[in-house]
C-alpha cells in the first residue's frame, strides 16, 4: 500500500523540525530528508529510520523490518510518532551520522557536458571561419600579384619611352646611326627595328643615285 500524504504531513508535524525536514516522492513512497541528508523512508504508512552504529542505542527497542522487498532491516519508528521529543532526537542523531550529500560532484558532472558543448560550438564556429579566411587570403594574394604586374608593365613602358627618346635625340644631334642604334638596343629591342626601318629608305635612295650615275656614264 502506497504511503498517504496525510501520514507524511503527520511525521513532519510531530518532528517539529519545520523547514529542515523535507520529503521526496519515489514510486508511491517517500524519502525523508533532514538538512539535505536522507534520514528515513516513509513506506506503507510507516516510518523507517536509516540504521547506523551511532543511533543503534536509540533504536534498540524499536521493531525492525525491510521497508521494501530486497532491502535490509530498518528500525520502524511508528511508536515514536506520539513522542515528538524522542522522534526529533532520533532524526537529528541520524542526520549527524549520515555522510554529507555529494552536491559538488553532481555539479561537476553537469558542468562537464556544458563545457564540452561550449568547446564543440567554438570548434564549429572556427571551422566555418576558416574557408572565409582562406578565400580572403587568396583574394589578397591575387590582388598583390596584379599590382606587381601592373607596376612592372608601367616600368617597362617608361623604359621604352625613355630609350626611344634618347635614340631620337642622338639622331637629331648628328650622332652616327650605329651609335644611336646601340644606345637604343641597351634597353629595348624595338629600337633596333625602328632604326633598321629608318635606314632602309636611305640605302634605297643611295642605290637609285648609283644606278642613275651609271646610266649617265653609259650614254
Amino acid at each position: 500500500m502506497a504511503t498517504q500524504q496525510s501520514f507524511v504531513d503527520y511525521v513532519a508535524e510531530q518532528s517539529r523540525l519545520e523547514q529542515r525536514l523535507s520529503f521526496k516522492k519515489m514510486f508511491g513512497e517517500y524519502a525523508v530528508y533532514l538538512d539535505g541528508k536522507v534520514v528515513a523512508f516513509a513506506c506503507d504508512n510507516s516510518l523507517f529510520i536509516k540504521p547506523s552504529a551511532e543511533t543503534a542505542r536509540l533504536t534498540a527497542e524499536l521493531p525492525q523490518r525491510p521497508p521494501y522487498p530486497g532491502a535490509k532491516d530498518y528500525p520502524v519508528a511508528d511508536q515514536l510518532l506520539d513522542e515528538p521529543d524522542e522522534l526529533r532526537a532520533l532524526l537529528l542523531a541520524t542526520e549527524r551520522a549520515m555522510p554529507a550529500p555529494k552536491l559538488k560532484s553532481a555539479a561537476k558532472g553537469k558542468a562537464r557536458p556544458e563545457a564540452h558543448s561550449d568547446a564543440k560550438t567554438k570548434a564549429k564556429a572556427a571551422s566555418k571561419a576558416l574557408p572565409k579566411t582562406s578565400a580572403a587570403s587568396k583574394v589578397g594574394a591575387a590582388a598583390k600579384a596584379t599590382t606587381k604586374i601592373k607596376a612592372a608593365a608601367k616600368a617597362g613602358a617608361v623604359s621604352k619611352t625613355t630609350s626611344a627618346s634618347k635614340a631620337a635625340a642622338m639622331r637629331k644631334s648628328g650622332a652616327p646611326a650605329a651609335a644611336a642604334a646601340k644606345a637604343g638596343s641597351k634597353t629595348i629591342p624595338k629600337a633596333k627595328t625602328a632604326l633598321k626601318a629608318n635606314a632602309a629608305p636611305k640605302a634605297e635612295a643611295a642605290s637609285r643615285l648609283k644606278a642613275a650615275a651609271r646610266k649617265r656614264a653609259v650614254k
